[in-house]
């Protein structure tokens, strides 16, 4: 590394930064000044309680307290630093690498003033954290003598090791959201399993936390002191607290160790970082080499042949077909769901039911007694309805999705009834599936009867296809914009958009409730006495979704003739985003 160049870089950054604040004017300038001292104000403080802490508190207590203390320290500051990164994802670097291959400067200056950047773009951590964690090693330093310095190295390994794998990361992602629609997917991906991350704890105690008492386990207070070190010693995340312990104790190969492992892993990620970044600006990223071009031969190529390179094609989705349908309707129908399996913000509501499946349905596996016997197709009714109610926002705005696109269903010459026809069908998959889990898990845990279990086949279907005649009519009535890569409207809803979506809310379990009627019945029958040993759920189930299936395409008819008339209204309605661009 050049440090004349980076010398130059860091008074490049000034002068950007400078400009910067020049443009944003004196407020902002003045509320900027303000927000830093208020930050050095908050650091400050940090640091002197921590100190404090440290001095005072931990002055006298057993090196399985410091242990404790540190860990959960460290588990706050990685929440907090998961949860920074999740949100800001879509952070570009301080100085763009490529603005400056062509010069002869040292490239690794800039990665370090960008590495740099990115520790010090974490605002909370280094106001609060940061100086938390330097004060507590200070204070502890203080409290129990010299034996404790190694902690200062413990914790700049730490923090190196942390800042790297998380500049690694960033640098990856980077790379894969340079296409649009995986930096949505990318960005989707990343906030749901954030979320299934800090959903964990809440999740193992209610799926776990009655049996605690009762059981004994990892859980039980006089063991947690055998298992805190272990995995403290195996994880790399634990090594700074556990070589606070062991300095405690007057052991020096333990934070030694914790010192060089934490920085090799900080160096192979800078590493990796720097490796990554040449590669995707040289455009030479990939596996690491440059890829060979293939030779051809001259025996494969003859002079008077013409040279074929490409392979045959894959058939793809949208070229099956369904029988049954019609061919528009098929087209309709496979275009969608592909539209539906590659779009972020479809697979984020596609994803909802499981992650509601989990969540709600964790509680069923702390039964004490078996449900009753109509107990349990009725929960399995419940959790039905959760799933239709989950992809409702795709169903009831079906429109809105296609955007500008929805031009081509106005000047299609097709039916529109085949074109209804097509977006429930592309639904159905999903929905059916999430509803064949959740059946699967409810007779694992709580076995219903067959006659139950085939009942509620049927009723899914009959559920379905009244949510369909539902969601079209809303579909119809009421669309509304949705920007691209999100579930946010594209534009301000109107007062009668939300109080027909306030109703909406009131409709849907009435829309659905007939399917209801068959298991009802036979509970009265069963109340009374009567007909006990006849399935009536099941041949009344079976009835009812034919009945609603011929109802299903008769009310077709009429929705596709009420579609042709407000086609024109729909598409100016979520075409409005584009229309203001």
């Amino acid at each position: 590394m050049n440090w004349e160049h980076l010398r130059t870089f860091l008074w490049l950054q000034s002068r950007i930064t400078a400009n910067k604040s020049k443009r944003a004017g004196s407020l902002s300038s003045a509320l900027h000044t303000v927000i830093v001292v208020l930050a050095v104000i908050v650091g400050i403080a940090s640091f002197a309680g921590s100190l404090a802490a440290g001095l005072g508190l931990l002055r006298d207590e057993s090196p399985t307290v410091l242990l404790y203390v540190w860990d959960g320290l460290i588990a706050v500051f990685m929440f907090v630093w998961l949860m920074t990164l999740s949100i800001d994802l879509q952070r570009s670097e301080l100085l763009p690498l490529e603005k400056f291959l062509h010069y002869p400067v040292s490239i690794s200056g800039l990665f370090l003033i960008n590495y740099a950047a990115s520790i010090l773009s974490e605002h909370v951590a280094m106001c609060l954290f940061i100086p938390a964690m330097f004060g507590l090693a200070v204070g502890i330093v203080l409290g129990k003598g010299a034996g404790m310095l190694l902690l200062f190295p413990l914790l700049i390994s730490f923090l190196l090791m942390v800042t790297a794998v998380t500049y690694q990361f960033r640098g990856w992602l980077a790379v894969s959201m340079m296409n649009k629609r995986h930096r949505r997917t990318v960005i989707t991906a990343v906030t749901v399993a954030t979320m299934l991350i800090f959903q964990l704890p809440w999740l193992s105690s209610r799926m776990f936390g009655s049996r605690r008492g009762t059981s004994p386990g990892i859980f039980k207070i006089q063991q947690l002191s055998e298992l805190a070190p272990v995995v403290n010693m195996v994880v790399p995340l634990g090594w700074l607290p556990y070589g606070a312990m062991a300095s405690s104790e007057g052991r020096l190969l333990p934070p030694l160790l914790g010192i060089l492992g934490m920085t090799f892993i900080g160096a192979v990620s800078l590493r990796r970082s720097y490796r990554t970044t040449m590669r995707l600006y040289t455009g030479n990223y990939g596996s690491g080499r440059t890829r060979a071009v293939p030779k051809l031969t001259p025996a494969a190529v003859s002079e008077n042949s013409p040279v074929s390179v490409s392979a045959p094609r894959a058939r793809s989705l949208v070229d099956w077909e369904i029988p049954w349908i019609s061919e528009q309707a098929a087209t309709v129908t496979l275009s969608t769901l592909r539209s539906l399996l590659r779009a972020p913000e479809a697979k984020m509501v596609l994803l909802s039911p499981v992650i509601l499946t989990f969540v709600f349905g964790a509680p069923m596996m702390r039964f004490s007694a078996n449900p009753s016997e109509y107990t349990r197709p009725l929960v399995a009714s419940g959790a039905l309805l959760m799933i239709l109610l989950s992809v409702g926002g795709l169903a009831m705005n079906q429109f809105a999705y296609d955007r500008s696109g929805f031009r081509n269903y106005v000047l299609a010459p097709s039916s529109r009834k085949d074109i209804l026809l097509g977006k429930n069908l592309a639904l159905a998959p999903v929905t059916f599936a999430l509803s064949a889990m959740v059946l699967t898990l409810l007779q694992w845990f709580v076995p219903m009867r067959i006659d139950h279990l085939l009942g509620l086949l049927c009723q899914a279907v009959t559920m379905y296809l009244l949510f369909s005649m539902f969601s079209n009519f809303v579909a119809i009535l009421n669309p509304t914009a949705i920007a691209a890569g999100s579930m946010r409207p594209a534009v301000r809803p109107t007062f009668k958009t939300l109080i027909v979506g306030f109703f909406t809310l009131f409709l849907f379990p009435m829309a659905v409730a007939p399917a209801m009627i068959p298991l009802g019945l036979e509970f009265a029958l069963h109340w009374f006495g009567r007909y006990t040993s006849v399935p009536v759920f099941l041949l009344l189930s079976i009835l009812e979704v034919i009945g609603v299936a011929w109802l299903y395409f008769e009310v077709l008819k009429t929705q596709g003739r009420l579609l042709q008339s407000r086609e024109l209204k729909i598409l100016e309605v979520v075409t409005a985003r584009s229309a203001e661009g």
